[in-house]
């Protein structure tokens, strides 16, 4: 159901855009996806594990890496087979409006 009003979800999103809620996409939400902070914390966590000889920290580190490159894996493979792409990746020749 979802999937059939999606053209109507998005302008419904897009029509609450605020500039504030803009930058904390910008310079929170984004990065965080993207795993600029997470990748760095986790690299430390294992560090920590090794310098103090525990290896709990150290699994732990491994096992996100393990869950991030699975769902990473599954996501896009999802995204793919269903012809649902980010719409940064969207022309506006396939009918939708650029949003970026």
């Amino acid at each position: 159901m979802l999937y059939s009003q999606d053209k109507q979800i998005v302008d419904f999103w897009q029509r609450q855009r605020t500039e504030g809620l803009d930058k904390a996409n910008e310079y929170f939400f984004d990065p965080l996806g993207k795993m600029y902070y997470t990748i760095p914390l986790m690299v430390a966590f294992y560090l920590y594990g090794a310098a103090k000889g525990e290896n709990k920290p150290k699994w732990v580190a491994i096992d996100f890496v393990q869950v991030s490159l699975y769902s990473g894996v599954i996501v896009t493979v999802i995204k793919h087979l269903a012809h649902r792409h980010r719409l940064f990746h969207i022309s506006p020749l396939m009918g939708w409006p650029n949003y970026r």
